[in-house]
């Protein structure tokens, strides 16, 4: 396997997850629901992932000091920690509407993102920089877990 695709594949796995969902529905009328969702979670590694020049086989010029250094920034907070749980723990929240069929239930949602798990240049809890970023339409088929 070439480093390149290692890389990706490394970018794409974590060994820690935590999903947290809570919902309250509401019947409005016959087979639709209302429903008020609060949502939260995160994945992390149990290791830290970072390099040094002789984890690199190819030499260690100035490329690859700048690739390990990029590396090691943008992986050092994402080992698991106790302490940095709540602040590292994604959330958000919203409403919705169910159609229940008996067999499959249609949804759709409209979520507000309330916490980024990493740094957005807005201190406290509420860390999303606009409004326009925080919410979003979803579209489902199924219960969300």
């Amino acid at each position: 396997m070439d480093g390149s695709r290692q890389f990706s594949y490394m970018l794409q796995n974590g060994d820690v997850k935590v999903l947290m969902n809570l919902e309250w529905r509401k019947r409005l009328s016959g087979n639709l629901y209302g429903a008020v969702f609060l949502d939260a979670g995160n994945v992390w590694n149990s290791e830290d992932w970072t390099l040094s020049a002789d984890d690199i086989d190819d030499g260690a010029d100035d490329d690859t000091y700048e690739f390990i250094d990029a590396w090691n920034e943008l992986f050092s907070g994402w080992k698991f920690r106790a302490r940095n749980f709540f602040k590292q723990l994604a959330t958000g929240t919203g409403i919705g509407l169910r159609y229940d069929l008996d067999f499959l239930v249609l949804r759709v949602d409209w979520g507000f993102g309330l916490h980024l798990p990493y740094d957005t240049g807005h201190g406290g809890y509420f860390n999303i920089p606009r409004f326009k970023d925080m919410h979003t339409l979803h579209i489902a088929i199924g219960y969300p877990f």
